[in-house]
C-alpha cells in the first residue's frame, strides 16, 4: 500500500497527500496543522458508522432516508429533477431558492446547500448523509413549506 501511495503522481489535496505524511514520519511530525476539529468528527462519524452496521448499514440508512424525504418532498409539491439521483442528496427546483435558504438558516437554524452561479436562485439541495433522522425530516419539511409561504407572501 505505501508503495501505491508514493508511485501516486496525482493529489487531490492538501490533507490528503498521504505522501507528505509518510515523507514526515520519520521526524515524529504532520507536514501541516491537522484539523483537529475535523479528525473528532471523522472519529465520531466512524462511530456512528459502525454503530449502524458498518458501511452496508450506513448506506442503507442513507437510502432510507432518501427515499422517504423524496416521497414526503413530492407530496407536498416540492419538486424534484427528474434525472438519475444519488441517495446522497436531493437537488429542489424551487423558485427564489437562495432566500428561502436564509430564511431555512436565519429564522429556523436550519442549513441546507445552495448552488451557485446561475442556479442560485433556482435549486437548494438537501444532504441525506449527515446525522439526523426521520424527525429531522419531517421538521425540516415543515419548516421549508413555511420558508416558501414567507418569501411568496412578501412578494
Amino acid at each position: 500500500m505505501i508503495e501505491k501511495v508514493m508511485a501516486n503522481r496525482t493529489t487531490a489535496s492538501k490533507y490528503f497527500d498521504f505522501k507528505d505524511y509518510l515523507i514526515n514520519i520519520p521526524r515524529g511530525q504532520t507536514p501541516y496543522t491537522p484539523p483537529v476539529c475535523v479528525m473528532y468528527e471523522l472519529a465520531d462519524m466512524m462511530n456512528i458508522i459502525e454503530q449502524e452496521g458498518g458501511k452496508a448499514g450506513r448506506l442503507a440508512k442513507v437510502k432510507e432516508k432518501c427515499e422517504y424525504f423524496r416521497y414526503k418532498a413530492k407530496n407536498i409539491g416540492l419538486r424534484i429533477p427528474d434525472y438519475p439521483l444519488s441517495n446522497m442528496l436531493t437537488p429542489i427546483i424551487i423558485e427564489n431558492a437562495y432566500e428561502v435558504i436564509q430564511v431555512l438558516k436565519n429564522k429556523y437554524r436550519i442549513f441546507v446547500n445552495p448552488c451557485g452561479g446561475d442556479l442560485s436562485t433556482k435549486l437548494l439541495r438537501v444532504s441525506h448523509i449527515g446525522n439526523t433522522d426521520l424527525k429531522d425530516i419531517d421538521e425540516l419539511l415543515e419548516k421549508l413549506q413555511l420558508a416558501i409561504k414567507e418569501i411568496y407572501d412578501r412578494k
